[in-house]
């Protein structure tokens, strides 16, 4: 992101976090470095309708 974005690591390393902790991304990869995050809504409406997602909405 910070080659796209042209911020530094530190800013956008602070605003994943933030955006992590109001529930808006989740990072997938619990590395340090080469993070992945995925918006968390998508990752509900892909959910929906899995087994999983209809057992958790049950």
């Amino acid at each position: 992101m910070t080659q796209r974005t042209g911020l530094t690591v530190p800013t956008v390393t602070a605003v994943m976090k933030a955006l992590e902790a109001q529930g808006v991304v989740r990072e997938l990869t619990g590395k340090r470095r080469g993070r992945v995050y995925a918006y968390q809504r998508y990752l509900q409406l892909l959910d929906e309708g899995t087994v999983a997602g209809a057992a958790g909405s049950a």
